[in-house]
Order: C-alpha cells, then sequence, then structure tokens
C-alpha cells in the first residue's frame, strides 16, 4: 500500500545542522494515517511510545524518517530525500538498521546505496491457533500441573538484575535496557528440570504495541534452548497481553532459519514482508 503522510514540521534542510525535535501533534499526524497491521508494528510502536523523533522530508520530498531514541532503528515511510534518510542514520552506530516497506524499498536503495537489504517475513497467527497457545498458556500458568513438571515463569524486576550476570553480555545488556520500559516474561527452570540452573534463562516481551498488536522479542540462553523454555516465555507474556485486546506478531529476517522455524511451530503464518537495511561490510 502506498501511503499518503501528511505534510507537516519543519522541511529537512542540510543547512540546519540541528533540526528542532518533533513534537507530539506531529507524531500524532503520522501516526493517524498508519494502519493498525502486522506489516507497521514497528512504526506504530515507536510513535505511540514517544520515544522517537520524526526527520521530515525535503521541502520538495514526501515522507517522513522515524528514529528510535533508545535503539539504532530507523524506519522509513513514505519517499523522503536522501539527505534526509542520511540525516536521520548520522548520529547512529555501525550497527544500526533501517526499516523499509515493499513500496519504498527501491527508493532507499537508491538513497543508500552501500547499505544492504534483507527481507523479513512478517506473521500472525490465525484465530484457531491463536486459542490453541491461549489454551497451552492456561494450562501450563494456572497452577494446575505439578510444580515439578513446569517451570516457573514471572515479570522480570530489578531484584532479579544480578542473576543477569551469569548471561551473554548482549543478551544481559538487552534485558537491562528492556525492563525499563516493558513488562518482560522470564523462566526458570526447576531443579528437578536443569539442576545448577544460574537463574532466568528465557525470556519474551512486547518490543512493540500497537492497538491491537504486540512485536515478540523472544530469546533463551544457548545452553537451556530446545527444552521448551523459549516456549514457556512466549506463552507467559501471551497471557499477560491477551487480556489486553493485543494479539502477537512475529518478525524474522530470512537468514534467520531457527526464528522462522520457531515461529512455524508455534502456528504463525506469513503475512506480509519488510526490509531491514545495514550497513555493508568493509
Amino acid at each position: 500500500m502506498t501511503l499518503a503522510i501528511p505534510r507537516g514540521g519543519q522541511p529537512f534542510d542540510s543547512r540546519e545542522p540541528n533540526p528542532p525535535r518533533a513534537t507530539q501533534e506531529r507524531r500524532v499526524e503520522v501516526l493517524d494515517v498508519l494502519p493498525d497491521s502486522p506489516e507497521f508494528v514497528e512504526c506504530v510502536g515507536m510513535l505511540r511510545s514517544g520515544r522517537c523523533d520524526v526527520v521530515e522530508a525535503e521541502a520538495h520530498g514526501d515522507g517522513v524518517c522515524i528514529v528510535h531514541d533508545d535503539q539504532p532503528l530507523v524506519a522509513v515511510l513514505g519517499e523522503p530525500g536522501a539527505r534526509a534518510i542520511r540525516y536521520a542514520l548520522a548520529s547512529l552506530g555501525d550497527d544500526a538498521e533501517l526499516i523499509a516497506l515493499n513500496d519504498n524499498v527501491e527508493h532507499v536503495q537508491e538513497a543508500l546505496p552501500t547499505w544492504v537489504p534483507e527481507a523479513a517475513v512478517i506473521h500472525a497467527l490465525p484465530d484457531a491457533k491463536y486459542d490453541a497457545l491461549r489454551w497451552r498458556a492456561d494450562e501450563l500458568f494456572d497452577g494446575r500441573r505439578p510444580a515439578h513438571a513446569e517451570p516457573r515463569a514471572g515479570v522480570l524486576c530489578r531484584d532479579d538484575l544480578p542473576s543477569l550476570r551469569a548471561l551473554p553480555f548482549s543478551l544481559g545488556d538487552e534485558l537491562r535496557e528492556a525492563i525499563k520500559h516493558h513488562a518482560v516474561s522470564a523462566v526458570w527452570p526447576t531443579s528437578d528440570v536443569s539442576p545448577g540452573a544460574p537463574g532466568p534463562v528465557a525470556f519474551c516481551y512486547a518490543h512493540h504495541a500497537t492497538p491491537t498488536l504486540w512485536d515478540v522479542s523472544v530469546d533463551c540462553h544457548v545452553p537451556f534452548r530446545r527444552k521448551g523454555f523459549a516456549t514457556a516465555a512466549f506463552l507467559h507474556q501471551l497471557k499477560r497481553l491477551h487480556p489486553h485486546g493485543l494479539r502477537p506478531v512475529w518478525g524474522a529476517l530470512l537468514s534467520n532459519r531457527a526464528s522462522l522455524t520457531f515461529a512455524d511451530r508455534l502456528g504463525f503464518e506469513p503475512v506480509g514482508r519488510l526490509y531491514v537495511f545495514t550497513r555493508a561490510e568493509d
């Protein structure tokens, strides 16, 4: 679909080193034209959170760049000019990612000829499979099963932070940042299942959320994978968010076969694609 982004704010001017930050009213203007659909969950989520800036197109352009405040992430809507796109990325590091849509991926590639795009498959759950997962979550976490037969799950809190030191640095760092803004479901193996487990080993949270959808972020400490802990963390988060009317969306790069397989095993089905640009390796 082609987005008609309303003009507003101050057009990008490369001669202005520090354009003014977008107002909340401008973020709402852009948000109002975006559909509440799986392909737009990250864009809508960033705008709803308020933790983002909006870089306007040049006076002759048509579109905007959404720049995340807390992560090296940019999403391009419409077709802002190349200078605006490059400015949006200028303050981000080498690990920056840029999201493009089906209708503007060629425009973004022309603006960033040295960047490399990769397709990401967006998944959602059909009603029957969603209901089946809800039943599994209720069965797992309503206390009817013996305690020794299930992992313990709960929401990660600040008191749990010392236990994250046993995790790889990148995962622990992500979780320490995540709990500032999200309720993170965590799973602790029981001693009968995994003796000597250092603490929580699997985690899931809503990376972004719209009025009806949540973007699944799930991970598991490598020694504890393929034991059902990541699934348990996902089901715990699904059970938490169902009363709020939120259904999960799963995005996975085509190169991430493990994530694609996991999504398929849970019952997710492809509903669309995005493109994630990263800097080309030297």
